[in-house]
């Protein structure tokens, strides 16, 4: 029996990548990885290697690699390939989420949002306006509260502060790794109350 084709996108040099392939090949899942790096010729031979200035042709070479033996599921490992994920899976009549979910799962204010509007408990929240990161603009918040860069994933640049004094040493290094990470994303950030519990760090 042939296994079930997977299609794995991932950005270069993504540190999930890995974790899918092992998780696949334990539940019997072919994966077939699809990146703009190098890596995904190096699995097997199987990878696809995408264009990021050529769209277009990175999709002649799914729809190539999908006629043989088509894929059953098309995953994204970061949220960065999110909506190429999405656009790969229409392209291939493949089953995907609609494309409100899709910025809910890769932008906390969006789903800070939803769950309000679903009567979801959360947290309550602030957004810094980029122009507004002087200290006198700082909407009054309860400590400890917690920073976090609306466009950056994987935890980076979420760091909790304790006091009015961490608040404001914190916002200027979100605003640098955002700046450094992602110049081209959202450039707020989100301020919200700390929620007591359990911390695990890996």
């Amino acid at each position: 029996m042939t296994p079930p084709r997977v299609l794995l996108v991932a950005p270069d040099r993504s540190y999930r990548t890995g974790a899918f392939v092992n998780a696949g090949r334990a539940l019997g899942i072919q994966i077939t990885v699809a990146s703009w790096g190098q890596a995904p010729l190096a699995l097997n031979g199987g990878g696809i290697r995408l264009d990021p200035l050529s769209p277009e042709s990175s999709l002649t070479r799914i729809r190539d690699a999908d006629s043989g033996a088509p894929f059953v599921a098309v995953l994204a490992t970061d949220d960065a390939t999110v909506p190429l994920a999405h656009e790969i899976s229409l392209e291939l009549g493949l089953s995907t989420n609609d494309p409100s979910a899709l910025h809910a799962s890769t932008n906390k204010l969006s789903f800070r949002q939803t769950c309000e509007e679903r009567g979801i408990a959360a947290p309550c929240y602030t957004v810094l306006e980029p122009e507004a990161f002087a200290p006198d603009k700082i909407a009054p918040v309860e400590f400890p509260c917690v920073v976090k860069p609306l466009s950056l994933s994987a935890s980076r640049g979420v760091i909790r502060c304790e006091n009015q004094e961490e608040l404001l040493k914190a916002i200027p290094r979100v605003r640098r790794l955002i700046s450094h990470e992602d110049s081209q994303g959202d450039k707020r950030v989100l301020i919200e109350n700390y929620i007591e519990g359990d911390e695990y760090s890996v």
